[in-house]
């Protein structure tokens, strides 16, 4: 991995960051808070600081840890499993270098139906998936019998264009809206924007709040997310605790799918300032918060990692993953890390202006 400093160190941090934030959470994926918090403090490992531990004894009728994601578990992980919303940063990864900054959401759609399993996608996902191939155009595609458009999907497909801008958080937020508009409509559509945004600023900026406001600034203002994501700044500012923040969001939008993208974006905010620019407390509150784990722990990790750079990641979160990746993607099976960082690299280096490569360390 690259030295500390320089886009590469920033890109790497971003791509190992978001990888071991979907690991962290993939074990509890759709848990509440509250069997989260009783899981791990069965399992002797509540405060959770380092990935979940698979303690079938632990479990309760109510909550169990799946034996197929246990490769996601401490002790047990040995590479990234596969994940959806990784197969999708890799996928966006690969429409950039074949389509380049103008594509379209047309190329999208083509680039789905020749690349992605059917029985992998999800959702708003699965449905627009469906409709295309029932001949729905793409444009009209997320629209139609699509009772899941303002769900999380749209954002896990969205840090890929942020890595590729780095310090254009505007430019980034286009580029995932083109994307998002295949599958999800208003908040969904409003949630890549935003994380795009702010992966952008983060692989630049040195300071968080210069982050959130990249994030805030391509909110539509009487949008329902920015509403929610501006009550937890609001209760953030009134001196609120996290938990009790986490309460007052889940008051608020309790009634809303678990994988709605309005609760769940509300949890990347709180993550994100509670944390404070810390990695580890950052994807490990994104966690323990519950809801749509994975995305969530792994768009704070995105975020962070490309903020602080890869040599300021703990190694308990980046060595267990050694630097392999699998996907569910037409002809890709493994994939290394360090790829990936050098593939997007070449991608971002014109966006910043950056023309040389730092040395390994």
């Amino acid at each position: 991995m690259p030295a500390r400093g320089g886009l590469v160190n920033r890109l790497a941090g971003a791509w190992y960051g978001r990888i071991a934030g979907c690991m962290l959470g993939r074990p509890v994926e759709c848990w509440t808070s509250d069997a989260i918090e009783a899981y791990l403090k069965r399992a002797e490992a509540w405060p959770l600081a380092d990935y979940v531990p698979y303690v079938p004894e632990a479990a309760s009728p109510d909550f169990s840890i799946p034996p197929a994601v246990r490769g996601a578990c401490r002790g047990h992980l040995t590479r990234a499993i596969r994940d959806d919303d990784l197969d999708f940063t890799v996928l966006n990864l690969t429409l950039l270098e074949r389509h380049g900054a103008r594509f379209t959401t047309a190329r999208v759609a083509d680039q789905w139906l020749h690349t992605l399993p059917y029985r992998r996608v999800y959702t708003a996902e699965e449905a627009t998936y469906r409709n295309l191939v029932m001949g729905v155009p793409a444009e009209a595609a997320g629209a139609y019998r699509n009772p899941f458009r303002e769900w999380v999907g749209a954002r896990i497909r969205a840090d890929t264009f942020g890595y590729a801008n780095p310090g254009k958080p505007r430019e980034a937020a286009r580029m995932a809206f083109r994307d998002a508009v295949l599958s999800h409509r208003k908040n969904g559509v409003y949630s890549a924007m935003a994380a795009a945004a702010m992966v952008s600023e983060a692989l630049v900026a040195s300071d968080l709040h210069q982050v959130l406001s990249a994030g805030r600034s391509v909110l539509p203002a009487r949008s329902r997310l920015f509403e929610a994501v501006s009550m937890v700044q609001g209760l953030v500012d009134q001196g609120a605790s996290w938990q009790d923040t986490l309460a007052a969001v889940e008051q608020r939008y309790g009634g809303y799918a678990h994988v709605h993208a309005i609760p769940n974006d509300a949890i990347v905010w709180l993550a994100l300032i509670y944390g404070a620019g810390d990695y580890s407390a950052s994807i490990t509150l994104a966690a323990a918060c519950g809801k749509d784990t994975d995305c969530n722990a792994a768009t704070v990790g995105s975020i962070v990692g490309a903020l602080v750079g890869f040599a300021a990641l703990p190694g308990r979160w980046t060595e267990p993953l050694n630097d392999t990746l699998e996907v569910a993607l037409a002809g890709v099976g493994t994939l290394r890390i360090s790829d990936l960082v050098e593939r997007t690299w070449r991608l971002a280096r014109g966006a910043s202006g950056e023309t040389r490569r730092e040395e390994p360390a």
